[in-house]
C-alpha cells in the first residue's frame, strides 16, 4: 500500500462541546479525545459537537489503529448521541497526493454517485441534504481565495478543500467496527483506483466498476476485514440489481405533478442518476421512485425542507 494521508470527522448531537471542555466531571475523558484530535463547533449539530481526528497515514492506520477502541470507548462513556436532528454523519478525509492522475478524481466521483445504491447500503445511510450523489462540476482544484457555495461542498465526494478529498456519505459509526468499515471502504477505494488504474468517462461504467471492486474487497479481505464482513451483512442490500436504480427513466404518465421550483427533493432524487436533470426529466424520476420514497418521509420533507421552495409534488392522490 502507497502511503497517503487520512482523517476523519465525528458529529454528536449530545453532550455540548463546551460542557466536555470545561465540565471538570469531564476533564479525564476530555483528555483522551484531545489525544486522537479536536473538538470543534458544527451548526449542523450545535447542540453537540463535531470531533475533528489528526491526520495520520492510511498504511500505519490499516496496520495498527489501537487508539480506536480507547477513542470510541471514551464516546461511549460521555453517552455521546448519534440520534436527534437530522442524521450525524461521519466524514473521511484524505490527501490529493494519493491520487497522481485528475482522472483518478472524475473515476472517484463516477462510481460513488453513478451507483449510490451500493454506497449507501455500505454506509448505512440514505442520501439527504448534507451528502445527495451529486456529481461534482468541476475536477480542478478550487482557485485561491474561492469561497464555495454549500451547494459545491454538501456532496458525496467534496472536492472544495485544497489539501484533501473529502467522502462525506456516512453514518456516524455506533461502535468501532462500523467505524474500522467506513475508514477501510475510502483507503480500499482509494488503493482500488490508483492500483488498478482504473479511469471512468461514462455513467453507464459506474456499476462494472463497483462490481469489480467488490472483488477487489473479497480478495484482499484479510487487508480490509471490516469491510469485508459489511461487505457480507449487507450484500442483500448493495447487490447490483441492474438497471433498477441505473439507466433509463421509464415512460411514465406525467400528470398529477405541479413542479414549480427543484432543490431538496430534486438532489434527492437526482442522486441516484449524479446528472443535472432537466424538470422535464425530474419530472419522470420522481414517477419513477415514488414506489421506493415513503409516503410519510414525503410528506415529512414537503412539510419542511420544500415550503420555502415553493415545490409541490403530488406523487399520491
Amino acid at each position: 500500500m502507497k502511503n497517503f494521508t487520512v482523517g476523519f470527522e465525528l458529529e454528536y448531537t449530545s453532550p455540548k462541546r463546551m460542557d466536555i471542555q470545561t465540565n471538570a466531571i469531564y476533564a479525564e475523558d476530555y483528555a483522551v479525545i484531545i489525544k486522537h484530535g479536536e473538538l470543534h463547533y458544527d451548526g449542523t449539530v450545535s447542540s453537540g459537537f463535531e470531533f475533528a481526528s489528526k491526520v495520520f497515514n492510511a498504511s500505519r492506520f490499516i496496520g495498527n489503529s489501537k487508539g480506536v477502541p480507547a477513542l470510541f470507548s471514551t464516546f461511549r462513556k460521555i453517552k455521546a448521541s448519534i440520534t436527534g436532528h437530522g442524521t450525524p454523519g461521519m466524514h473521511v478525509h484524505f490527501g490529493r497526493q494519493a491520487f497522481t492522475k485528475e482522472s483518478y478524481i472524475k473515476t472517484l466521483d463516477i462510481m460513488v454517485c453513478g451507483f449510490g445504491r451500493f454506497f449507501e447500503a455500505m454506509a448505512d445511510r440514505i442520501a439527504n441534504q448534507w451528502c445527495p450523489y451529486v456529481a461534482n462540476r468541476s475536477y480542478d482544484l478550487p482557485a485561491e481565495g474561492s469561497n464555495p457555495k454549500n451547494w459545491d461542498r454538501y456532496r458525496a465526494i467534496n472536492l472544495q478543500n485544497k489539501a484533501t478529498i473529502e467522502v462525506r456519505i456516512f453514518r456516524t459509526p455506533a461502535n468501532e467496527l462500523a467505524f474500522m468499515a467506513n475508514m477501510q471502504l475510502v483507503i480500499a477505494l482509494v488503493e482500488y483506483i490508483r492500483t488498478k488504474n482504473v479511469e471512468l468517462n461514462n455513467w453507464s461504467e459506474a456499476q462494472g466498476a463497483v462490481e469489480n471492486f467488490i472483488r477487489f474487497i473479497q480478495k484482499n479481505k484479510n487487508t480490509y476485514p471490516e469491510l469485508s464482513s459489511r461487505l457480507t451483512m449487507k450484500r442483500q442490500d448493495a447487490i447490483l440489481d441492474k438497471n433498477k436504480y441505473y439507466g433509463q427513466f421509464p415512460k411514465q404518465e406525467e400528470s398529477g405533478l405541479d413542479l414549480m421550483r427543484y432543490q431538496n427533493i430534486f438532489a434527492y432524487l437526482r442522486s441516484y442518476r449524479a446528472l443535472e436533470l432537466t424538470p422535464t426529466d425530474f419530472v419522470k424520476a420522481a414517477v419513477h421512485f415514488k414506489d421506493i420514497i415513503s409516503k410519510n418521509w414525503l410528506n415529512k420533507f414537503g412539510n419542511t425542507m420544500l415550503r420555502e421552495n415553493k415545490v409541490s409534488v403530488r406523487l399520491y392522490s
